[in-house]
C-alpha cells in the first residue's frame, strides 16, 4: 500500500503534505522529524522540547482525521519542562503507513506499546484528543505499566454520541462522492453549536475541510465507499457503532495511571457530563472538569486555560 492509497486522488495527498509541512514550518519552537518501524508500519512523529528533561516523556495523539501538527497551541507551553513526542497515528491524514487500524480489538493499544518500545521509553505522559484520547486510553488500560500519567482532553469513547447521524453518517460511509457540505454541517455542529458562541480556530478549520475533500474518511471505518456490498455495510456498521458508544466500565476499572479528564461545557458530540460520570465509575484515580467556554476543540478554543492545567497536573497530580 503506498503513502497515499487513502487519498482520493495524489493531488490531494499533495495538499495535505504540503499544508502539514507549512503548519510545522510555523510552529514556534524547533521540530525533529522521526520515523519508527511498528507492527503498523512506518509511524512518523513530529520530536521537540527539552531534550534533557528528568521528567517522563509527553506522548501525544491527535483526533479522527487530523496530524501532529494540529498540536500547534499546545507544543510550545509543554516543551519547556518535556521532550514531546508527538505521533501521527496510522491511517490518518500524516505521515505515518496507511495502515488502518481495528478499533474492536487491542490494536491501537499494542501499535501504542509498539512506539515506546521502538523510542526505548519505559514510562510516559499519555495525551490524547478526541479519538487520540480514545487511544491514550486504551493504551493505558493494555499496558498500565507504560503509563505514568493519562490525560484526556474531549476523548470519545466515555458517552454515546448525540451528533453523528444527520452529518457523521453520510460522510463517513461516503453516500455520494462530493461529501464538502455534509463536512461543513458536522463541523459547524460539533465544534461551534447553536447558543455556544465558540469561533472555531480558522486553521484548524482549513486542515479538517482539507481532510473531509481528499481522504478516504470511509476507510477509517471499513468502509469501501466506492461499492456498496453487505460485507461493507455490517464491518463499517459494527466500527462505527464502536466508534460512537461509550467503553465499558470494566474496561475504564484497568486504567491505573492518575488522569485527568478536560471536556467542554459545549460539547455537542456527546452529553460532556456524562462522559465525566462515566469516567468517575471506571478511573479510580480520575479529576475531572467541565471546561467553561469550551466546545469540542478545548485544546484550541481555551489553550491559556488548558495548557496551564495539564502542565500542573503533570507537576504535581492536581
Amino acid at each position: 500500500m503506498t503513502a497515499n492509497a487513502l487519498y482520493k486522488t495524489s493531488d490531494g495527498y499533495d495538499a495535505l503534505m504540503r499544508w502539514y509541512d507549512q503548519t510545522v514550518a510555523a510552529l514556534p519552537i524547533p521540530t525533529e522529524s522521526r520515523t519508527v518501524e511498528t507492527r503498523a508500519g512506518s509511524t512518523h512523529m513530529l520530536v521537540m522540547g527539552n531534550p534533557d528533561s528528568p521528567q517522563p516523556p509527553l506522548v501525544m495523539f491527535q483526533g479522527f482525521g487530523a496530524s501532529a501538527p494540529l498540536w500547534k497551541n499546545q507544543v510550545q507551553d509543554f516543551s519547556r519542562d518535556y521532550r514531546i513526542y508527538a505521533v501521527d497515528v496510522p491511517g490518518h491524514p500524516g505521515k505515518s503507513a496507511p495502515t488502518v487500524l481495528s478499533l474492536l480489538d487491542d490494536s491501537y493499544a499494542q501499535w501504542v506499546v509498539d512506539v515506546l518500545d521502538a523510542l526505548k521509553l519505559e514510562r510516559v505522559h499519555l495525551v490524547g484528543v478526541c479519538l487520540g484520547g480514545w487511544i491514550a486510553m486504551k493504551a493505558a488500560a493494555y499496558a498500565p505499566d507504560r503509563v505514568e500519567k493519562l490525560v484526556l482532553l474531549s476523548p470519545v469513547g466515555l458517552a454515546a454520541f448525540k451528533v453523528f447521524v444527520r452529518s457523521g453518517v453520510p460522510l463517513i460511509m461516503n453516500f455520494g462522492r462530493e461529501n464538502d457540505e455534509a463536512g461543513r454541517r458536522l463541523m459547524r455542529m460539533a465544534f461551534t453549536p447553536p447558543g455556544s458562541g465558540l469561533q472555531f480556530d480558522r486553521d484548524v478549520a482549513k486542515a479538517l475541510m482539507l481532510v473531509i475533500k481528499h481522504y478516504d474518511i470511509a476507510a477509517l471505518a471499513g468502509f469501501d465507499g466506492s461499492r456498496l456490498s453487505p460485507r461493507d455495510f455490517w464491518i463499517a456498521g459494527r466500527t462505527l457503532m464502536k466508534f460512537v458508544r461509550a467503553e465499558s466500565v470494566s474496561e475504564l476499572q484497568k486504567i491505573s495511571a492518575p488522569t485527568l479528564l478536560l471536556v467542554g461545557e459545549h460539547e455537542a458530540i456527546y452529553n460532556p457530563h456524562a462522559a465525566v460520570r462515566r469516567a468517575q465509575r471506571g478511573i479510580r484515580t480520575l479529576h475531572a472538569e467541565v471546561v467553561p467556554g469550551t466546545g469540542h476543540a478545548t485544546i484550541y478554543d481555551r489553550p491559556d486555560y488548558v495548557n496551564p492545567r495539564v502542565l500542573r497536573f503533570l507537576a504535581d497530580g492536581s
